[in-house]
């Protein structure tokens, strides 16, 4: 009786423990499967609130495109607009779109930014079909600004109702971690408690020891094999469990680890943050938080936790779990400060699309966009549009230096991979262009003033060359003159006198005596003349400048001449200024090149004959210009005009125009002629206004 007692409860035993078994095993599969259809049913709702997000994002793209006022992009504003109203439709009220259903949806929360998205997508599209509709640019003043927070409410609503599906699928798929882990040590410890009853009747205590040993030990192993930190304290932060993990990663020993609160593994605002996330889990059921945890030897290392609050035996206890984010974290902050890279850098950074879009400008592009006269959203200009054409053709690289108003720029564009647009990235070289332009000034002009000198040398040369050759020349013609002057001048004195004596005695005995008197006359004078001439070229004499009003002067002079009969004079005297001068050299001067104004026009017909005298001061000269209306010089001949001894007249010896050049430039003044065959000549002596008054 007893044995079949026994036998009866072993076999009740037995019995109860495979109906324990199979219940576990179906609650876990229930579990699973219902934990599956929640989050199935989550993810469409997720999906459409990201196609919500970005189809915002594209009608904003398109909508700054507008600037450039083409239609195309107010259709693709548009569009984007009602595909994210139908999305936003589908959540609220259920729907399906090739072969994908979307389920409505049941939070009220998500439901209410979903309804006010609506609202907002409808009264913006409305918006902009009617500002665009009346011919409107979204880039004037209010109207831009009011676009602009439009489309900011729209892009924040879409975020917090995508926001809200991931909150609402992390909870549920925490919560189903959370609730497999009870179901498991829950149905685990009815196991083990039928398997204690069991092995009661089978092995008695010792037996039921070691099976609790080895229950130990397999939820331990689980424990250790948890990748983060694994944690279980009290309210009152006694630290009950912990797995390897946390030993290994701060440093502590377990005799350590049970003498620290969970608050003490971290410093300053962190520490004060994780305390108060504590009181959250115990007050409301769950917390995350994050922190970096403090290790034995000073390490800061970044970490997620969790924290679940449960209860046992009436006493709440926190279980939890945190995981080491280091490489997220330096990840995040990669990618953070690589998208501050361009917008901190102090050179110009622009991107554009292949038809010249400006895609992207930062701060430092402002003065390269005003130079150019387009802004961002706009296109480049037609040089810089070709440009990225072939940069994108070819997929190389194009360096070249471009000048922008006062600033030259180091210009490189190049190309994306696997991308329809370039970078262009622009380098400020002002100052190296300037140094370099500087330091090829100062070459070019040691180079000129090298060159300069050694021309003055030569010219000092050739001049001081010619100067002895002159006055070598001029001192031979001076010593020949004077003794040719001397030797004719008797000879010549004698004739003179034996042609008056003669003429007195036989002049009106006959026409034919009368005119032979007359050519022996007139050739004595011409050979005195000639005689004369030859002295005052080759007489150097020193200038005795005078100050004189050179108008006044010049009209005593021409007053005094005897101008020939027929001859018209003009007189044009303005220069109105006193200049020191040579009076007497300065008269030879004058007086020759007026002689030789009249001798030009011998043969004029009446009425044609006249000679123009007139003065002016141009910058720092006193010009005095005698202009004759004569037959002129011929080109040939304007060569060797100022040379000794060359004449194109029938008489003199060619010694006019040298002596007045020569006179010229003994007071620092010059000479020039301008002649016009057939139409006369002008001669222009100019007097130094600087150089005379330092006489």
């Amino acid at each position: 009786m007893g044995l079949s007692r026994g036998t009866g409860s072993l076999i009740h035993a037995y019995v109860a423990l495979t109906a324990t078994l199979a219940a576990m095993i179906g609650a876990m599969m229930l579990f699973l499967f219902a934990g599956e259809r929640l989050t199935t049913h989550q993810v469409p709702l997720l999906e459409a609130t990201t196609t919500i997000e970005s189809e915002l994002a594209e009608a904003h793209f398109w909508f700054e495109d507008v600037r450039a006022d083409r239609p195309e992009s107010i259709r693709q504003v548009l569009r984007h607009f009602d595909e994210a109203l139908w999305y936003t439709e589908a959540i609220l009220h259920g729907g399906q779109r090739e072969g994908e259903a979307f389920p409505r949806a049941s939070k009220a929360e998500l439901r209410a930014v979903l309804e006010t998205l609506r609202e907002r997508i409808l009264a913006s599209r409305k918006s902009i079909e009617t500002y665009h509709g009346a011919g409107g640019d979204s880039g004037d003043g209010e109207d831009a600004r009011r676009h602009k927070v439009m489309f900011r409410e729209l892009a924040t609503l879409a975020a917090d109702a995508a926001t809200i599906v991931r909150l609402d699928i992390a909870r549920r798929s925490m919560l189903r971690q959370r609730l497999l882990a009870v179901v498991i040590a829950g149905s685990f410890l009815a196991a083990v408690f039928l398997g204690l009853v069991f092995y009661r009747y089978e092995a008695g205590r010792r037996h039921a020891e070691r099976e609790l040993w080895h229950e130990k030990a397999y939820s331990e192993s689980v424990v250790d094999s948890l990748p983060g930190v694994f944690y279980l304290f009290d309210r009152q932060g006694r630290m009950l469990r912990w797995n390897r993990n946390f030993e290994r990663i701060t440093g502590y020993s377990a005799d350590e680890l049970r003498v620290r609160a969970p608050w003490d593994f971290f410093e300053g605002a962190d520490r004060e943050h994780i305390a108060r996330q504590v009181e959250i889990v115990f007050e409301a059921g769950q917390a995350t938080a994050a922190a970096d945890l403090v290790t034995k030897d000073g390490r800061a290392i970044p970490h997620y936790f969790t924290g679940e609050r449960i209860t046992r035996d009436e006493e709440l206890f926190l279980v939890g779990m945190g995981i080491d984010v280091t490489e997220q974290k330096r990840a995040t902050e990669k990618i953070e400060d690589l998208a501050r890279f361009p917008s901190e850098n102090p050179n110009p950074v622009m991107r554009a699309a292949r038809d010249g879009t400006i895609l992207y400008a930062n701060v430092a592009s402002e003065f390269l966009l005003k130079f150019w006269g387009c802004s961002r959203g706009g296109r480049l200009p037609e040089e810089w549009r070709r440009l990225v054409t072939q940069v994108l053709s070819t997929g190389e690289s194009q360096l070249w230096e471009a000048d922008c108003v006062d600033k030259v720029y180091a210009m490189t564009c190049a190309p994306l991979h696997n991308a329809e647009c370039v970078n262009l990235y622009a380098m400020d070289i002002t100052d190296r262009k300037r140094a370099e332009v500087s330091l090829r000034a100062v070459q070019d002009e040691l180079l000129a003033r090298q060159t300069r000198e050694k021309e003055l040398v030569q010219a000092e040369l050739e001049q001081a060359r010619a100067e002895l050759v002159k006055k070598t020349r001029l001192a031979t013609l001076g010593q020949l003159t004077a003794t040719v002057s001397h030797e004719i001048r008797n000879p010549l004195g004698s004739i003179r006198t034996a042609v008056y004596s003669i003429a007195q005695e036989v002049r009106g005995h006959g026409p034919l005596v009368d005119r032979a008197l007359d050519r022996a006359e007139r050739n004595v004078l011409r050979c005195d003349r000639i005689i004369e001439e030859l002295l005052d070229y080759t007489r150097v004499g020193e200038s005795k400048p005078e100050p004189t009003h050179v108008d006044r002067w010049l009209a005593e002079v021409l007053d005094e001449y005897p101008w020939p009969e027929g001859i018209a004079v003009t007189r044009n005297l303005a220069g109105n200024t006193e200049v020191p001068i040579d009076r007497e050299q300065l008269r030879r001067c004058v007086v020759n090149l007026v002689t030789n104004a009249c001798q030009a026009m011998e043969g004029s017909e009446s009425g044609k004959a006249g000679v123009t005298v007139e003065t002016v001061v141009e910058g720092q000269w006193l010009r005095v210009r005698i202009r004759d209306a004569g037959r002129g010089i011929a080109p040939k001949d304007m060569d060797r005009i100022f040379e000794p001894f060359y004449t194109t007249k029938g008489f003199g010896v060619g010694l006019g125009l040298p002596m007045v050049e020569q006179l010229m430039r003994q007071f620092g003044g010059e000479v020039s002629l301008e002649s016009e065959t057939g139409r006369g000549t002008t001669a222009t002596l100019s007097l130094s206004l600087t150089r005379n008054k330092e006489f």
